[in-house]
């Protein structure tokens, strides 16, 4: 006989379950942000955790939730945390020169370091804003930029997702997505940051506290910069949208060449080269992050 579980019961399990495939155990204040239930408060989402049906399901310790049997996972999000607090000041000194590059207009750290861990294998992830019709001119840049910042090792530094200013609404929509969406951490331009939000409210769907979780309370506001108005200067006239053209076929025939002994990888990159946004990723974490939710969530008889 199968065990019914109420709308709260069965968002939080979703949530735990969600966080559970990356060894990542959660706050109460972080149930309360993150979970699918709107209308409820942090006091009834203890009370529902410490319920006697839910303790059957979930462990806790040091004010974090997860599945009976996964305690282990506490002391490495603490370890992790620890090392994230240095790769965040690393992230955030070079966003304070990544900012003065051509047609950068929003920098936001994704990936691990947005939920506040990392481990020596970890890099920073940055989601990128650009100028219009500028997403290859601005990699270009980036690129450049990433070697010669960490010349022995520039894969440290990953600029994997950027997206034009005039189309911000991300096109996959599902579980993953909206979680990375709603766990960005804005570190440069606020404004545009939020203008990104208004353009995904489809997150709600998941995450219906999504502006909530973070509210950029440290984040470097955009001020006029003489010496980026003048690297931008001759790359504003019409010629530029051609030369941003050509640089997206020469990343399509340099991924085509790099990688032709690899066909998975080589279609992920060609197809993440769209005029409006370039996603650099030879993994395709979103679909098995998504088969393996579906199967936890069946596993528990969760919806």
């Amino acid at each position: 006989m199968s065990i019914r579980f109420t709308h709260l019961e069965q968002a939080l399990l979703r949530t735990l379950a969600y966080f559970d495939l990356f060894d990542y155990p959660l706050s109460c204040n972080q149930l309360y942000l993150l979970n699918a239930c709107q209308n409820t408060s942090e006091s009834e989402i203890i009370k529902c955790l410490h319920s006697n049906k839910m303790s059957d399901y979930i462990g806790s310790s040091d004010d974090y939730y997860y599945f009976k049997g996964r305690d282990e996972i506490v002391e490495k999000r603490k370890c992790e945390e620890l090392y994230a607090k240095k790769m965040k000041d690393l992230a955030y000194d070079t966003a304070r020169i990544v900012r003065y590059l051509p047609f950068v207009r929003g920098i936001y750290i994704s990936g691990d370091l947005s939920k506040g861990v990392a481990n020596q294998n970890s890099d920073i992830d940055f989601f990128i804003i650009t100028a219009h019709k500028r997403v290859y001119i601005c990699k270009l840049f980036l690129a450049i930029f990433r070697r010669l910042r960490f010349p022995r090792n520039y894969k440290i530094l990953c600029f994997n997702y950027l997206v034009s200013e005039q189309h911000l609404e991300m096109e996959l929509k599902n579980d993953f997505i909206a979680t990375e969406v709603a766990c960005l951490v804005p570190i440069y331009c606020k404004e545009l940051f939020h203008r990104f939000l208004e353009e995904n409210k489809w997150v709600r769907r998941y995450i219906p506290r999504y502006e909530l979780v973070n509210n950029g309370s440290y984040c470097i506001e955009k001020k006029p910069n003489l010496l980026k108005a003048i690297l931008e200067f001759p790359l504003r006239a019409s010629f530029a949208d051609v030369f941003d053209l050509l640089l997206r076929r020469f990343w399509y025939y340099f991924w085509s060449f790099k990688y032709k002994h690899n066909q998975t990888i080589k279609d992920l990159l060609l197809d993440g080269l769209k005029t409006d946004y370039n996603k650099a990723h030879g993994y395709d974490t979103s679909s098995v992050v998504m088969r393996k939710f579906k199967k936890r969530l069946c596993d528990l008889g969760v919806a």
